[in-house]
């Protein structure tokens, strides 16, 4: 999200503020000074907690952190797709290579277990689950104001995020309180066409619900 939400900048993506004359500070400057004027507190929340987490300092805490966990939930889907993930076969022969210049590094802190996760009993091709755990919430819902619950109500489009895997999220009606709901349809890696095809389906199947 920092690195999406960071192109925002004025001059290539987004509205460009012009500072007052005459300017003489950095081109940096004028980066703040346009997401100062336009981007939200969350907005602006993500993108330094993004930026913060790929420095130095906080590179072991976090991002090997996050590494690690990025492994578990692909293997969690890797146990229940009937197809295999060959992807992460690819990555795990690259990570073994001591030719790799990350390896080392990452060997050392156990950020990528060399085991293939074993299939469940009962596997899947696709998974189908709602795109969010509630409706839009209103502007002036006191939830919109609170991170950790915008952070909550993203969850469940992070884990196929995480994994790299192909997801879509289509319209699936109203809620009771007469705001849109979309269902997301998640498939293994390298299964883009299959996934387009299946979502057309359902799509079909719904109508005008």
């Amino acid at each position: 999200a920092s690195s999406n939400l960071a192109r925002f900048d004025g001059v290539e993506y987004g509205e460009h503020t012009k500072p007052d004359p005459p300017f003489k500070g950095a081109i940096s400057d004028l980066y703040a000074l346009t997401r100062t004027k336009h981007l939200g507190a969350e907005v602006k929340r993500r993108i330094l907690l993004g930026t913060y987490a790929l420095t130095a300092a906080a590179f072991d805490n976090y991002f090997l952190q996050a590494q690690r966990l990025r492994k578990l939930i692909r293997d969690d889907f890797e146990r229940v797709f009937t197809a295999s993930n060959y992807l992460s076969k690819i990555s795990e022969q690259q990570m073994s290579s001591p030719s790799s210049p990350s390896s080392s590094s990452l060997s050392e802190s156990n950020t990528v277990s060399k085991t293939t996760p074993s299939k469940n009993e009962q596997t899947v091709d696709f998974l189908l689950h709602p795109s969010a755990i509630r409706t839009a919430p209103a502007l002036d819902d006191p939830s919109s104001s609170n991170s950790l619950d915008s952070y909550v109500q993203d969850i469940l489009t992070v884990p196929a995020s995480l994994a790299g895997l192909p997801a879509v999220s289509l319209p699936a009606g109203y809620g009771e309180d007469g705001w849109p709901i979309g269902i997301s349809l998640v498939g293994q890696w390298g299964g883009d066409h299959r996934l387009l095809r299946i979502s057309k389906e359902i799509e079909g199947c719904l109508g005008d619900r």
